[in-house]
């Protein structure tokens, strides 16, 4: 597609007709890119075009094709966050403007590598490569001047192009084998940034044990394991497990928060596993426990190296097996919860620690 033609923004008819005919010509995913990425380059000032997949987990983005730079000196890009503009685009499937990279900082190794690349003062325009459900793929970057940019997303003539483009990526869906990394229907990588965007507006932070703390908040938002959280009185605790709740797949069940200390050692363990009536003296009727209450959902327990050392083994039982027997009850019964738990200690002594080491991951706040 160069064949002698030197580079300029205006492109004629038969321009756009070679275009449209080598993009429906490609046979697969990482062809057409680069037939896009040719045209971009041969008929715009645009000085670099590339194409990043996804991988199969959502987590990195792969340059598959590349004008303007040598394919293999392109860097992958993880570390999805939305302050990136090229995990912001797919995250949004809208085109991203940058009017100068060298604004974006802070945002990892492998991009601050790319930005040396495009160059500092380079303007940046993501645009979402989507298949036919409208599900995210991948995203082709263009850097250069921003005038450059800003004529080239405004021509109709590229407009219609893009359009081809994207219909094709779709139909290419079927044929992907072997041709480059494509993420999974509704996404992992959606999921992941949706957490991270609850967990950056509610965990408020710069430095970088608070940036740290929010990767962490993400990991263990996805993960299954229960959490012992630990930091000093008013570090936020409560907060990061509130939050590790909201952006888990269970944020649409209950959590159920409980402050061990705050309750009566006497009556701690009916408040957790419920009673039958009579149970104990003033139990006139019987009361379903929190860890019932949490099914489905998360159980909270706060300060719980201020638990009873009775209790500790009940609790190792609970975190193992998820079964429990109400305060007076014959019969077990199961609830399907989540465990987060708290504490300004070091950590639970006896058996509680002895649940922790062998079922649960741990956090600090402080």
């Amino acid at each position: 597609m160069k064949c002698g033609v030197v580079r300029g923004f205006f492109m004629d008819a038969a321009g756009l007709a070679g275009i449209v005919q080598a993009l429906a010509n490609a046979g697969h995913a990482t062809e057409l890119a680069v037939r896009l990425l040719q045209g971009v380059r041969l008929y715009s000032e645009i000085e670099t075009a590339l194409c990043y997949l996804c991988d199969a987990l959502g987590e990195q983005l792969h340059a598959v094709a590349s004008e303007g730079l040598a394919l293999e000196a392109v860097p992958p890009v993880s570390r999805p966050t939305l302050d990136n503009p090229l995990w912001y685009c797919i995250h949004t499937r809208e085109i991203c403007f940058v009017e100068q990279a060298c604004g974006l900082l802070g945002l990892g190794a492998d991009f601050d590598a790319l930005r040396a690349l495009l160059g500092e003062r380079s303007a940046l325009l993501a645009w979402p490569v989507l298949d036919d459900h409208g599900q995210p793929r991948g995203v082709l970057l263009f850097s250069g001047e921003a005038s450059a940019l800003r004529a080239w997303r405004n021509d109709r003539a590229w407009a219609a192009v893009m359009a081809v483009y994207q219909c094709l990526i779709g139909t290419l869906a079927g044929r992907q084998a072997g041709h480059g990394r494509v993420a999974p229907g509704p996404s992992v990588q959606a999921q992941r940034l949706e957490a991270q965007t609850l967990i950056r507006r509610e965990f408020v932070g710069d430095s970088p044990i608070a940036r740290q703390l929010r990767d962490e908040l993400v990991l263990l938002a996805e993960s299954k394991l229960a959490v012992l959280i630990t930091g000093e009185t008013g570090t936020g605790k409560d907060h990061a497990a509130w939050l590790i709740h909201q952006a888990s797949s269970r944020s649409g069940r209950a959590f159920v928060p409980v402050n061990c200390a705050a309750i009566p050692k006497d009556l701690i363990e009916a408040e957790l596993f419920g009673c039958t009536r009579g149970a104990y003296t003033g139990a006139t009727e019987a009361r379903k426990g929190l860890v019932a209450a949490a099914d489905g959902g998360t159980l909270f327990l706060d300060e719980i190296g201020d638990m009873p050392l009775a209790l500790q083994g009940t609790l190792l039982r609970l975190l193992n097996e998820k079964k429990y027997r109400p305060v007076g009850a014959v019969e077990e019964r199961t609830s399907d919860f989540r465990l987060l738990c708290a504490t300004h200690q070091r950590c639970p002594s006896g058996c509680a620690r002895a649940a922790f080491d062998k079922t649960c991951t741990s956090v600090s706040a402080s």
